[in-house]
């Protein structure tokens, strides 16, 4: 039983550090957002690309 604990606190933590890293992530996009050019494809395609994650 305490191996299975063990098990879900991991998967748990895990977890919150991904969740830690998108907000991170989504954080420097909107800064970049911020500072380019409106036609840097490499960004608005970045950010659609987050857009579509978030939205599955």
């Amino acid at each position: 039983m305490q191996a299975a604990e063990e098990t879900w606190r991991q998967a748990i933590e895990a977890e919150e550090a991904a969740s830690a890293a998108v907000v991170e992530a989504e954080r420097v996009l909107q800064q970049l957002l911020q500072h380019h050019l409106p036609s840097s494809p490499t960004v608005d395609n970045a950010v659609s690309e987050l857009d579509l994650r978030r939205s599955e």
